[in-house]
């Protein structure tokens, strides 16, 4: 029997609802994901998720499975950085949501030179059951790499 082809999956995807850095319009980017034969696709706006149920319904129609998640900025010991959840259930996507609101009603600082909600990273160790957590460049591992920094790195990854 042979193995079926590999399908990409988009994991890591903003839309026009995160409007500093994306400009896709929703059913158009679903409409595209289903001609180039993908099976799912992952919305992760920044620090929120706005655009959740018309993704989630134009995604369907299509016949496209939703996965939905976002892209958080998680501050730890004076450092911010960020990284990408995507809710495994229904579990995940109730702590996603805590995640986010908690951010925006207690904790929006300036970074930057912008005001962002951002994530104490305790806690996402109380609201982590059925998340999936993506750590790339931008995250505290990733930024620890960068730095040439191994041992922070192998320090930080022990905590995810």
């Amino acid at each position: 029997m042979a193995d079926a082809p590999a399908t990409f999956v988009h994991l890591h995807l903003h839309s026009e609802y995160s409007v500093k850095d994306s400009l896709l319009h929703i059913k158009p980017l679903v409409a595209k994901v289903k001609g180039l034969g993908q099976p799912a696709l992952a919305l992760t706006d920044q620090s929120n998720m706005f655009a959740l149920l018309k993704f989630y319904n134009a995604a369907r129609s299509q016949g496209i499975k939703p996965l939905l998640g976002a892209d958080l900025w998680v501050h730890h010991e004076g450092e911010v950085f960020s990284i990408t959840l995507l809710c495994q259930n229904h579990s995940g996507y109730l702590n996603l949501s805590k995640l986010i609101s908690q951010a925006y009603l207690t904790n929006q600082q300036v970074y930057q030179a912008n005001q962002l909600p951002l994530v104490e990273q305790a806690w996402l160790a109380e609201h982590q059951a059925g998340l999936i957590v993506l750590l790339g460049l931008h995250s505290n591992i990733g930024q620890a790499l960068a730095r040439g920094n191994q041992a922070l790195a192998d320090q930080q990854q022990a905590w995810w």
